[in-house]
């Protein structure tokens, strides 16, 4: 029996309350199609029957994760997808859905850059609501809200992630880069305008450390670390320094730190040059009824771009390849295996 209609409402309330180089398929013409996220279908996407693509370079149609039905089908389901992030070949979209019964956490992956996707394996998926994510080879971190109080999950390879203590972070932190070592995981970001580092031996508890007590040489100012280096027992850690950021043309200057003590204490290092900054994606403006979560680039003007679908009775989650030429490939998320 389909949900009522004051159902569908009640889950979108709750959704609300809870608020944190790839390689295409070709699409002749500008549009996009839906494309199965499975091994096998993947390589030969198809219009669903009886619909044709449509002539837009923005997504629509969306379909449920079939990787999230363990729950009363008759209830109805809100979803969303509000984070991206890539680590070469790896992609990792975090969100996920909400009903009467509570909100679910879901992390999909692709380890072929965007071409087949499958649903991480997630510990304690219940209750939290991931609103960013960030990785690199061996590590990663995303961070979220769980009631109004902070929430991060861990994950060595985007496969499979564990609950971490959420002690070391605030609603206000911003996580940039987080990176591994045989030491365990080392994280930057910011809070407001100060930096912040955090280090982890097991991804699980996490140790914070402030401007205040980083005493970062030469940090004055508005400072926005990006990039994270690690090797052995040292540190680097480059980003952008900005002073006077109210006045019409800020003052900004790349900056770097180096430590050999594992992050105890901090000398002056060169800035990386501008052209070791990663790929960034390509503006994109969805249309009405479409709320654009991230974006990622890929690589040679490819990306991925998440968000969620308000056109219907209830949300639904939007999951898209988008081509140097800008046209869009819509994942059917109904299609994405489980873990």
């Amino acid at each position: 029996m389909a949900p009522r209609r004051e159902e569908k409402r009640g889950a979108r309330g709750l959704l609300a309350g809870v608020i944190v180089g790839a390689a295409l398929v070709a699409v002749g013409g500008v549009g996009f199609v839906v494309v199965s996220g499975g091994d096998d279908e993947a390589a030969s996407p198809s219009v669903p029957k009886g619909a044709a693509p449509q002539a837009s370079s923005t997504p629509s149609a969306p379909a449920k994760l079939g990787v999230l039905t363990d729950v009363d089908p008759s209830q109805a389901r809100d979803q969303e997808l509000n984070a991206v992030a890539v680590a070469g070949q790896t992609v990792v979209a975090a969100g996920g859905e909400a009903d009467p019964a509570g909100y679910r956490t879901q992390f999909l992956v692709s380890n072929d850059a965007g071409r087949t996707w499958k649903a991480a394996a997630v510990d304690k998926a219940a209750g939290a609501r991931p609103k960013t994510v960030v990785g690199s080879a061996g590590a990663w971190l995303a961070l979220g809200d769980a009631g109004g109080k902070p929430a991060a999950w861990s994950s060595r390879d985007g496969v499979r992630w564990k609950a971490a203590g959420a002690e070391a972070f605030t609603a206000q932190d911003r996580v940039s880069a987080v990176a591994a070592s045989p030491g365990g995981l080392v994280a930057v970001g910011t809070e407001g305008k100060d930096p912040v580092l955090w280090t982890s031996p097991d991804g699980t508890r996490w140790e914070r450390k402030n401007a205040e007590q980083l005493k970062l040489p030469g940090s004055s100012g508005s400072l926005q670390l990006t990039q994270l280096v690690l090797d052995g027992n040292e540190i680097s850690l480059h980003g952008t320094r900005v002073k006077h950021p109210d006045r019409r043309s800020p003052n900004k200057r790349p900056v770097g730190w180096r430590s050999v003590d594992g992050g105890r204490t901090w000398s002056k290092a060169d800035a990386p040059p501008r052209a070791a900054a990663a790929p960034r994606p390509p503006k994109v403006k969805w249309p009405k009824g479409k709320r654009l979560g991230g974006a990622a680039a890929l690589g040679d003007g490819q990306s991925v771009l998440v968000g969620t679908s308000m056109d219907g009775q209830d949300a639904d989650a939007l999951l898209v390849l988008r081509d140097a030429e800008g046209r869009e490939t819509v994942i059917d998320l109904a299609q994405v295996p489980a873990s």
